[in-house]
C-alpha cells in the first residue's frame, strides 16, 4: 500500500486539515505523476455523510467523485487516478 496526501476540508467552517489515505501499490506511478504536475487530492465530508473527493490545483478542480464515507473513498481516488484528468485539464 502507498500513503497519499489529502487536503480535507472540515465542517462547519471549511478549515483545511492535512490527512493521508492508503491506496494499492499499483497507483504509485499515477499518483506521483499527478503530484508532479501540481495537483493533489481534496476531500470534504458532506452533511449527507457522503464524501466529495476531487483532484485539484491552485486554479480549479479537474476531476471529482461523490462516494459513501468508508471503503468507497479509496475506490473513488483510484478511479480518478485511472482517468488521469489532470493530464489534459480543460
Amino acid at each position: 500500500m502507498i500513503t497519499v496526501d489529502v487536503k480535507q476540508y472540515m465542517r462547519p467552517d471549511g478549515r483545511m486539515k492535512q490527512v493521508t489515505a492508503q491506496l494499492p501499490d499499483q497507483y504509485i506511478d499515477a499518483y506521483n505523476e499527478m503530484t508532479d504536475a501540481g495537483f493533489w487530492f481534496e476531500a470534504e465530508v458532506l452533511q449527507s455523510s457522503q464524501v466529495a473527493i476531487s483532484i485539484a490545483n491552485d486554479v480549479s478542480d479537474v476531476d471529482g467523485v461523490l462516494v459513501e464515507n468508508g471503503p468507497g473513498i479509496s475506490g473513488g481516488m483510484e478511479d480518478m487516478l485511472l482517468r488521469g484528468e489532470w493530464r489534459n485539464p480543460a
